[in-house]
């Protein structure tokens, strides 16, 4: 039995929730995140049919900063946040126009800038304060797509 909840997030760029912990919460609590953990991160990452890709690329035990690095950064993880972002910057590169440059350049230039991340940067400042900040520049993505793409000018 834990005495404290977990602290999750839930992203959905693809359709899929991903719950990753907030390293805080593994400093503060060591004793929440034991080996027993195996089956709640492997449970995550079936979620996201990623724990044979994660066996594949890893080839160890499960760890939690390396689940983080595979569903955030991996780009050849196809559920990954990487991954997500490439296929919208791809599908807008597409259906461009003049028009639609705003959300081909927030697209694109996070994407470039999740190419370059490491995992360490991220868990060091906080998983939360990333993953908020992420959300906040996908939805102003979506609002620039709902711009350029839907409303009738």
């Amino acid at each position: 039995m834990r005495c404290m909840p977990r602290t999750t997030h839930s992203i959905a760029p693809s359709g899929v929730s991903y719950m990753l912990e907030d390293r805080k919460m593994m400093r503060l609590f060591p004793e929440l995140f034991s080996q027993h953990d195996f089956y709640h991160w492997r449970t995550i990452l079936r979620s996201v049919s990623g724990f044979d890709v994660y066996r594949k690329v890893y080839r160890d035990v499960i760890h939690p900063e390396r689940v983080a690095e595979l569903l955030i950064l991996r780009a050849d993880m196809p559920r990954s946040l990487h991954a997500c972002l490439n296929e919208v910057a791809n599908n807008i590169s597409m259906v461009s126009d003049d028009r639609s440059l705003e959300s081909y350049r927030r697209a694109g230039k996070l994407c470039a800038e999740m190419e370059f991340n490491r995992i360490e940067e991220i868990l060091a400042n906080g998983l939360h304060a990333y993953l908020t900040q992420f959300l906040d520049r996908v939805n102003k993505i979506g609002a620039s797509i709902s711009r350029e793409f839907l409303i009738p000018n």
